[in-house]
């Protein structure tokens, strides 16, 4: 099962969380992570496994509390609640709609450098036509 949006979110919020962690627990939850994350009980369960298990290579994550999962959860709903009250949505890159050409962004380094959340307002189709963005 896969992450949904807020909780790549909220993942992205905890300490000591950086993006390649957040996405080798994305990766893993999608491609072999077989139980539903539905609460903020089972996002924890998740990522203390990950943790244990040692998903991500470089993760300096120690076991976490359902304290500091709820915190986490509760400011990526603030986040989409504001944004939303915006006008503006959020995607990640797991959702079926991400635009396919910002899943082979590379860094300056040519290392795979994927935006795992975006902000948009509008239609996301568009992102997927040649253009350029300035950010």
């Amino acid at each position: 099962m896969s992450l949904t949006t807020k909780q790549i979110i909220a993942l992205q919020l905890l300490n000591n969380c950086g993006v390649s962690t957040v996405k080798s627990f994305a990766d893993f939850s999608q491609l072999y992570y077989d139980k539903e994350i539905l609460t903020n009980e089972d996002l924890l369960k998740f990522v203390n496994t990950c943790i244990y298990t040692k998903v991500a290579n470089r993760c300096k994550l120690s076991k976490l509390s359902i304290d500091e999962i709820d915190k986490v959860a509760f400011e990526a709903d603030r986040i989409i609640e504001d944004s939303e009250s915006m006008g503006i949505k959020a995607i990640s890159y797991l959702d079926n709609n991400y635009p396919k050409n910002l899943l082979e962004t590379v860094d300056e380094k040519g290392k795979l450098s994927i935006p795992l959340v975006i902000y948009f307002k509008g239609d996301i189709k568009v992102a997927d036509k040649t253009g350029i963005a300035i950010i």
